[in-house]
């Protein structure tokens, strides 16, 4: 019996080779060939901004990059990884060679900003920082307002940390400072001072006067009118701190909005 069996799977292991050299021996088939694929896109930035230009939260930021190469069959944007899916916020001109991003940015902050364009060929990516921030607000902005602003005396100090020298009827005088547009479109700003000065000694005075505001300063137009000129320490919407030197000291005056 034991013959039998190898006798067996000796013939089976001659016919399996058999049919394996008639099988190879036949019409032998080329290879398939791969599918041609297209061109792969290129993208390069539009008018790039220089790395450290502040962008204000108040501005339109439109992004755009060229497209050249192949086919656009994906294209994202993103902004610090999430992606846009407002379409209408991606803008392609009439051949699609130009991609536009028209988004938003409302917060201040750092936003990485990408754009990846793909087909079968391949993918390109551009990457682009950008940082916001809240405008600031013009000086004559916080003066006047719109249109004006009323300013109470809270405090007059010889040296910030000097003691009060604030008297009854100065708590009582303001500083009022207001626009006025004249016909031919310019803008001048004028100061009202109601209360009369504010220094020992003087006659009291009230009067209207134009000034300049900058960074630094404001300056008034009149001699010996509170404060001739005045440096800026602190201004705020609601807060405004100058300083005026007399002899070797500083006058810090203080004031607070009156709503």
């Amino acid at each position: 019996m034991s013959n039998i069996s190898n006798r067996s799977f000796l013939y089976f292991l001659v016919f399996s080779l058999f049919s394996f050299i008639l099988v190879s021996c036949g019409d032998k088939k080329d290879d398939p060939q791969p599918e041609n694929l297209p061109d792969r896109p290129v993208i390069s930035w539009k008018d790039l901004a220089p790395a450290d230009k502040i962008f204000y939260t108040d501005e339109a930021v439109v992004l755009q990059a060229n497209k050249t190469g192949g086919y656009l069959k994906t294209v994202e944007w993103k902004i610090n990884g999430t992606l846009v899916t407002n379409s209408q916020e991606i803008i392609f001109n009439d051949d699609s060679t130009l991609i536009s991003l028209s988004h938003p940015f409302d917060n201040p902050g750092r936003y990485d900003v990408s754009l990846r364009v793909a087909n079968e060929g391949g993918e390109a990516i551009l990457i682009q920082v950008l940082n916001f921030e809240i405008r600031p607000t013009p000086k004559i902005d916080l003066l006047t307002g719109q249109v004006s602003k009323k300013w109470k005396f809270t405090s007059i100090k010889l040296g910030a940390d000097g003691a009060e020298l604030i008297k009854n009827h100065e708590k009582d005088n303001t500083l009022t400072f207001f626009r006025e547009t004249q016909n031919e479109g310019t803008t001048t700003y004028n100061c009202v001072f109601d209360g009369g000065t504010i220094r020992n000694g003087e006659l009291d005075t009230k009067g209207r006067w134009e000034f300049v505001a900058n960074d630094r300063y404001l300056k008034f137009f009149r001699v010996d009118v509170f404060p001739n000129n005045a440096r800026i320490i602190e201004l705020t919407p609601t807060t405004m701190i100058l300083g005026r030197n007399e002899g070797n000291s500083e006058v810090i005056y203080k004031f607070a909005l009156v709503p």
